[in-house]
């Protein structure tokens, strides 16, 4: 007694014509025990002949009726399957007369994996029943098969995964870790690193090939670039200029000619023009002199030159007559 023994069951639920009294609820109760007794008794000539029958156990009552939750054992060794024991059962309520426990009661079979308690460990595997009277009990993902006890596992240490069949575990593939490899946030880095690393060197390349661009659009505006419009050029090259007069003191001539002033004019080639000495004006000593008939473009007269920017002629105020000086 107390101790565990391997065993097939095949759980199933029974519903008696009897009536149902709160006292049934407790198992260590008298009218439990009674009922129990009594119901293993009548199915005990069903599955008898059945190898290798051992019991039926009575687990639990509740109302609707009398609903017993009740176990067929065998030993670990028999062969009989689930199907004969519904058919077994089945058979003798079929048979039973009037004022029997079985009398119009029903039977139906039950999951060994749904008993309480669970005869796999459903945190490290998964329970499959497969009407032996054993259940199967597999490893979930990321545990393996205990050596001590085959109704659980063992997980992997992080880091590492269990094969395909569950009896070793090996170690995640790159870039994953935690418990069974679920943690992929080393990928995901992995890929944003890369992503970034591309943007980068994409922004970089287009920098250097806008700096190189930049750089010959620079060279090409520093030839090409003049400091007038295009436009404004060639209006300034079809205008025409008019040549600075420019005047000559000469002696005088034995004909009693003066000075003589050359004038350009546009279009034209140069003339020397001889005035009389009357026609020229001399202001003293300073040396200066006004061309009295002749209308020059200069820069004081009615129509001055284009060239108003550059200064008006001056007295010069260290001049020496020279006729002056030969008098004295």
């Amino acid at each position: 007694m107390g101790n565990c023994l391997e065993a097939k069951v095949f759980p199933g639920v029974l519903r008696v014509n009897r009536s149902f009294v709160d006292q049934m609820k407790n198992s260590h109760s008298q009218e439990f025990h009674q009922f129990a007794a009594e119901l293993s008794g009548q199915l005990y000539q069903a599955l008898h002949p059945l190898s290798d029958y051992i019991e039926l156990k009575t687990l639990n009552l509740s109302s609707g009726s009398v609903v017993a939750v009740v176990n067929s054992i065998f030993e670990p060794t028999s062969r009989v399957l689930r199907q004969a024991v519904t058919t077994a059962i089945s058979a003798a309520i079929n048979s039973s007369s009037s004022g029997n426990i079985l009398a119009n009661a029903t039977y139906y079979a039950t999951s060994l994996c749904n008993q309480i308690p669970f005869p796999c460990d459903f945190s490290t595997t998964q329970c499959s029943d497969s009407g032996i009277g054993l259940t199967n009990c597999t490893c979930l993902p990321g545990f393996i098969a205990n050596e001590y006890s085959p109704r659980s596992c063992i997980a992997c240490p992080p880091g590492s995964r269990s094969n395909n069949d569950h009896t070793d575990c090996t170690p995640c593939p790159f870039g994953y870790s935690g418990f069974n490899c679920n943690d992929s946030s080393l990928v995901a880095l992995v890929v944003v690193a890369c992503v970034l690393g591309a943007l980068l060197l994409i922004l970089l390349l287009a920098i250097l090939v806008y700096g190189i661009i930049r750089r010959r659009n620079s060279r090409r505006m520093s030839y090409d670039t003049c400091l007038y419009p295009l436009d404004e050029g060639r209006s300034l090259h079809s205008q025409s200029f008019t040549p600075f007069p420019r005047a000559s003191a000469i002696p005088s001539q034995p004909n009693g000619a003066g000075a003589s002033v050359e004038r350009l004019d546009p279009g034209t080639r140069p003339v020397s023009v001889w005035k009389p000495p009357n026609n020229v004006l001399m202001r003293g000593k300073t040396g200066s002199y006004d061309v009295i008939p002749i209308n020059l473009n200069t820069f004081t007269g009615e129509s001055p030159s284009r060239y108003t920017y550059f200064p008006e002629g001056q007295e010069n105020p260290s001049f020496v007559d020279v006729n002056e000086q030969r008098s004295t």
